[in-house]
């Protein structure tokens, strides 16, 4: 629920529902002045409005013409640029006044002869909070031990489908290290696969396990993948330009880096300079701009990066969210640059805490046919990244980060 201030009139609350059937509505805000906003969806399958309709009262912003009149915001994105189509519920026609710059009618004068003009700033106003992109609460980071934090974020329409909530687990270099697995290192990985959860069981240092990023059909690792100098079957990838590296052989250099082959020409000969290396797309950069597509498939997403103090994060996402909304998330959440995992029913994440695994599963993929929800289901996964703590601390006995 959000409240902003009209052009000439009061406050205005809006809020959103989900579904196929529920609407968003907005009560009066001021004597004199009502303002009803209902959202019309496409189908069970698409929790985001295809068109948001406003209605405004008698009397509203002084204009006693506009009574019973209408006028509807059409907003394909869902997320980005300034697209508003206004259409004058009087003839169904673009209103001539309306403009797809969500600003460019702020300093119209309500006139009673144009009403779309006088309601646009208003429609701005309910345009940026309803659909100017991915917004999260504040991240409230929690201490799961020495070096390692995690945070579960409200989000305010970033995921379209299922839970709003965003999982996040930050691991300081200092305490921690990343290292990939693979299912080919031991004959009983291959011959018995298992989830997150499982690997997890398997791997008893781990304090956190992740899904790994995209596999091939013989269910070998998609780009380069190797840990501490053992290279674990992959190869790289000719097209993604995401290393994340650590253990470095040059005393000198980073702890832990996310190398990008499009910012750092030589990215990809630096990352022969690390033990441990997991090659992905880019999804954020540290210049800020988002690497994938817009695009409305959605599905759970896992991801990885840094932030602005080069500590490892970890995202998961269990709705349905769309790959350049989850971006924008990671931009709020203040990472530096990250790279996209293996989404889908794939996206898993498996918590070690006091002796008990947690495990988080996603439930949206998507394929041909669209997105699709699939309950009591996780895949079994070829490779997996763990957060251990580093052996240095596991005898040293410290209790502070």
């Amino acid at each position: 629920v959000r409240s902003v201030d009209a052009e000439g009139g009061g406050a205005v609350s809006a809020s959103a529902g989900q579904g196929a059937s529920e609407k968003g509505t907005v009560g009066k805000s001021s004597a004199g002045m009502g303002l009803a906003v209902s959202m019309a969806f496409a189908d069970e399958l698409s929790s985001w409005p295809e068109a948001l309709a406003v209605r405004c009262s008698a009397g509203a912003w002084g204009l006693a013409a506009a009574a019973g009149r209408t006028v509807t915001v059409l907003d394909a994105r869902p997320f980005g640029g300034d697209n508003i189509v206004v259409i004058d519920g009087a003839d169904g026609r673009p209103d001539s006044g309306a403009s797809g710059d969500a600003g460019a009618a702020e300093d119209a004068a309500p006139d009673g002869q144009d009403l779309a003009a006088s309601l646009q700033r208003c429609l701005s106003e309910l345009n940026y909070y309803l659909a100017a992109g991915p917004v999260g609460r504040s991240v409230d980071w929690r201490l799961l031990e020495p070096g390692l934090w995690r945070a579960e974020v409200g989000v305010f329409f970033g995921p379209r489908l299922g839970p709003k909530e965003v999982t996040l687990i930050k691991a300081s270099p200092d305490h921690f290290r990343f290292a990939p697995y693979h299912e080919a290192e031991k004959d009983v990985w291959k011959d018995q696969p298992g989830d997150a959860r499982l690997w997890a069981r398997r791997l008893p240092e781990a304090r956190v396990v992740v899904n790994g990023a995209q596999y091939y059909p013989d269910r070998s690792h998609m780009g380069t993948l190797r840990r501490r100098g053992k290279k674990l079957g992959g190869r790289e990838h000719a097209v993604w330009k995401g290393f994340l590296v650590q253990e470095p052989s040059l005393p000198s250099a980073a702890p832990q880096l996310l190398l990008d082959a499009e910012l750092t020409d030589p990215a990809r000969r630096k990352q022969d300079d690390y033990g441990t290396v997991v090659q992905s797309y880019m999804v954020l950069d540290s210049l800020g701009r988002v690497r994938v597509k817009k695009s409305d498939r959605l599905a759970s997403r896992a991801a990885v990066g840094l932030d602005r103090e080069g500590q490892l994060v970890v995202v998961f996402v269990r709705g349905a969210i769309a790959l350049a909304d989850l971006a924008a998330l990671l931009e709020h959440f203040g990472l530096d640059s990250a790279m996209g995992l293996d989404g889908g029913l794939e996206a898993q994440l498996a918590i070690r805490t006091d002796g008990q695994i947690e495990f988080l599963a996603g439930r949206y993929a998507n394929n041909f046919l669209g997105t699709f929800q699939v309950d009591d289901f996780s895949p079994s996964l070829p490779s997996v990244i763990a957060l251990e703590r580093l052996a240095s601390e596991e005898t040293s006995g410290e209790s502070s980060p």
